[in-house]
């Protein structure tokens, strides 16, 4: 067993034209604009993780917390122009963000150097405290994961549930996707078949969900050509030069993404 705790500083900087306090019209009724007093901004994360092996199961428990200084996220008021009136976004400082997260993984070696099943869930909690509003909200996320290996075959399969983040008044959606990759090698050639996004018709769609008091919306972009998408990969090895054995790099299975799994 072991026990681990990893802890970030990161910055983030507005972009130029979020700085900018031009007026860009969207449509008669939306218009978006930057806002030149935001700053430069930090996120703090911690993650502690505890591992459990044995026999041919390994546990990971993930602990993940995350807290924003200046943050900054879109709002939007009403502008009346005569007779006639339309929304501008900005964006704008917030006074905290904060993402929680608990996870549990779990890897089961079902044949022994041959088939392999790994599983995780977990919850989001996102706190977003605005100068006008505070907002929780709760988000369940879960995935599977096969791989399996016979002579110069390779087996993957993978699914992973929908996933959602709230940021500020606006919830952000990720749709279930999953694939299935067969693949064989011959010396260093590879040769591989695999479908993406099988029995998902529409593919991973992504949409966004506004919930300010003044207005609501919802958005979804969508890119169906992804939906039971058939796929031929080929590629070839090429390797030259010294060797040396550069160790393997543990795999941590952390999530440092608001409500993205890696």
């Amino acid at each position: 067993m072991s026990l681990r705790y990893n802890f970030y500083i990161l910055s983030f900087l507005p972009t130029l034209s979020a700085l900018s306090n031009f007026e860009q019209q969207m449509n008669k009724y939306e218009a978006t604009a930057g806002n030149s007093q935001l700053k430069p901004g930090r996120s703090y994360a911690n993650i502690l993780a505890y591992d459990l092996r044995f026999n041919r199961i390994n546990i990971q428990c993930n602990g993940y917390y995350q807290i924003n200084k200046d943050p900054t996220a879109t709002s939007v008021r009403r502008i009346d122009n005569g007779d006639s009136f339309y929304f501008l976004y900005n964006s704008e400082l917030m006074k905290s963000f904060q993402h929680l997260q608990f996870m549990l993984f779990v890897n089961a070696e079902l044949i022994k150097n041959r088939l392999f099943l790994s599983a995780r869930g977990g919850i989001n909690r996102f706190i977003n405290i605005g100068y006008k509003y505070v907002h929780y909200y709760n988000d369940y996320f879960s995935g599977i994961q096969l791989d399996g290996n016979y002579k110069n075959w390779t087996l993957s399969a993978s699914l992973t549930s929908d996933m959602s983040r709230l940021t500020g008044e606006t919830i952000f959606y990720t749709s279930k996707n999953a694939y299935l990759d067969l693949k064989y090698r011959h010396k260093n050639f590879h040769i591989g078949i695999g479908v993406l996004n099988p029995l998902l018709p529409d593919g991973a769609p992504t949409g966004t969900r506004q919930i300010y008091p003044i207005v609501q919306s919802k958005s979804w972009n969508y890119t169906r050509d992804t939906g039971n998408m058939v796929y031929l990969s080929l590629n070839y090895s090429l390797s030259f030069g010294h060797k040396y054995d550069s160790g393997q790099k543990k795999l941590y299975n952390s999530d440092t993404e608001s409500g993205v799994m890696k």
